[in-house]
């Protein structure tokens, strides 16, 4: 019994010292100080100051230098004293003429005539326009007239001499102090000439030109419209219609 005990207590007193070495290194432990960390300082860059090259100043470009030109002095000619000396002409030399015999006519002899047929030459003959007229146009019909209360003007065709259309003309039309209204002519249709916006009387003269409208290629033809009446079925004149024809 007493062995049992003892054992006990041995267990008791191992178990005690393990405790109490367990606290003692705990003890231990917590009272050391604590290891401060050290800050490692970065690195420090000195910049280092480098120097740009300099370009070396530019070298100045020698002017040229002027090449002296000697000049030379005209030289005198000299004259001649007394002028110019004239060559003495040469005196004529006579040269006999040896005396020529004098021929003696032949008698005539007797040459019959022969006849020369001539034909009659031809007289040319002038051309000339087909009419009096220098110009190339002149007037187609009679003028004739339409009433119109809306406006006034010339219209009418240029022909040529086979009665096809002619493009590419221009018609003037003008009055006593004004000029001048104008068209260009066309294969597709009259040509028409406004003057006034409604009915107006006057005196007009219209005439045919180039192209260009420089040159007059037709007599002038004259004609009159009213300023009344001017209804459709009225006898009043506000658009003349005038065609030109070509002689050639």
């Amino acid at each position: 019994m007493k062995g049992r005990h003892w054992s006990i207590i041995a267990i008791l007193v191992l178990l005690n010292y393990l405790v109490f070495s367990q606290l003692i290194v705990l003890v231990v432990e917590s009272n050391k100080p604590a290891p401060t960390p050290t800050r490692t300082p970065k690195p420090t860059f000195t910049p280092t100051f480098t120097p740009s090259p300099i370009p070396p100043p530019p070298t100045p470009t020698p002017l040229p230098t002027p090449t002296p030109t000697r000049v030379v002095p005209p030289t005198d000619t000299p004259t001649p004293e007394g002028g110019p000396t004239s060559a003495p002409p040469p005196e004529a030399t006579a040269t006999p003429v040896p005396p020529t015999a004098t021929p003696q006519p032949a008698s005539p002899t007797a040459v019959p005539p022969t006849a020369t047929e001539t034909s009659p030459t031809a007289t040319p003959v002038p051309t000339t326009p087909p009419s009096g007229s220098q110009y190339q146009y002149r007037l187609g019909r009679t003028v004739t007239c339409t009433p119109n209360c809306g406006s006034t003007g010339v219209k009418g065709v240029v022909y040529d001499v086979n009665a096809n259309y002619v493009s590419g003309l221009i018609v003037k039309v003008w009055t006593d102090g004004w000029c001048c209204g104008e068209d260009e002519t066309s294969i597709y249709e009259p040509y028409e000439v406004t003057l006034y916006p409604g009915p107006k009387g006057g005196h007009w003269y219209v005439a045919v030109y180039s192209h260009d409208g420089s040159t007059q290629l037709s007599d002038v033809v004259d004609v009159y419209t009213d300023g009344k009446p001017c209804e459709p079925s009225s006898s009043g004149c506000q658009w003349p219609v005038v065609d030109f024809v070509a002689k050639w």
